[in-house]
């Protein structure tokens, strides 16, 4: 689903499209200024997203066969909450 048919979803199921467009854009924007604040964010039973620092490492070139240094560098750690997981897990093959 990508934001625009979120945006939609949400609309509909309110009736207003205008301010699900407003509170999508609020939601992604919070999330986004407290991962770069260096904080985690936690939806009780949906998920949580957690800054976390990679250290630096040696890499390997692929192509080369010759190693680089990779520097440190934050990424975003997701893990589902429960009620995600169970979601997920009830799903057909």
């Amino acid at each position: 689903m990508s934001k625009t048919e979120l945006v939609a979803a949400i609309g509909d199921r309110i009736d207003d499209r205008s301010a699900a467009a407003d509170a999508v854009g609020a939601l992604i924007d919070m999330v986004t200024e407290t991962i770069a604040a260096g904080r985690e964010v936690r939806i009780t039973g949906f998920l949580s997203l957690k800054p976390d620092l990679q250290p630096e490492r040696t890499r390997r070139n692929p192509s080369t066969g010759k190693p680089f240094t990779q520097p440190a560098g934050w990424v975003v750690k997701v893990k589902p909450g429960s009620d995600l997981k169970t979601a997920a897990a009830s799903r057909k093959p």
